[in-house]
C-alpha cells in the first residue's frame, strides 16, 4: 500500500495511492424480490405476478409486505413494457398497472431469440 506516511510515493511525491481490484457478481440474494415467468407478457399475467409477489411471506409465515417497483425485462419486451407501464387504457378500459413500476432492461435476459 501506498498510503502510509513513511511510503516513497507519500515522500517523493506528496501523493496517497488508493484502489481497487475486486471481481463479483451480483444478483437477488432475497429471493421473494424477484418473480420470474415464462408465460406471454400481457396485461392480465403481469397482474398475476405483481399479487403474487404482494402476498410473499418470509421463512416465519410472516407476510413481506413488498411492494414491487422494477419490472426488470429482456430488449425484446421493452417497448410493451412501457407501453404497459404508460398508458392511460388498454383497449378502451382503464390500465390499473400505470405508474406501478419502472421498466429496466436487461440485455442479458432473453426471450425466445434463435
Amino acid at each position: 500500500m501506498q498510503v502510509g506516511i513513511t511510503s516513497d510515493r507519500v515522500f517523493d511525491l506528496d501523493e496517497f495511492v488508493y484502489g481497487v481490484d475486486k471481481r463479483e457478481n451480483v444478483g437477488f440474494g432475497f429471493w421473494q424480490m424477484m418473480f420470474a415467468s415464462g408465460e406471454d407478457f400481457t396485461s392480465e399475467n403481469f397482474a398475476k405476478m405483481y399479487t403474487a409477489m404482494t402476498y410473499q411471506t418470509g421463512a416465519n409465515g410472516k407476510k413481506l409486505a413488498l411492494k414491487p417497483n422494477i419490472l426488470l425485462v429482456p430488449p425484446q419486451l421493452e417497448d410493451m413494457a412501457k407501453v404497459l407501464m404508460t398508458v392511460d387504457k388498454i383497449n378502451n378500459i382503464p390500465n390499473p398497472h400505470k405508474g406501478k413500476c419502472e421498466v429496466v432492461v436487461a440485455p442479458w435476459l432473453t426471450k425466445g431469440i434463435a
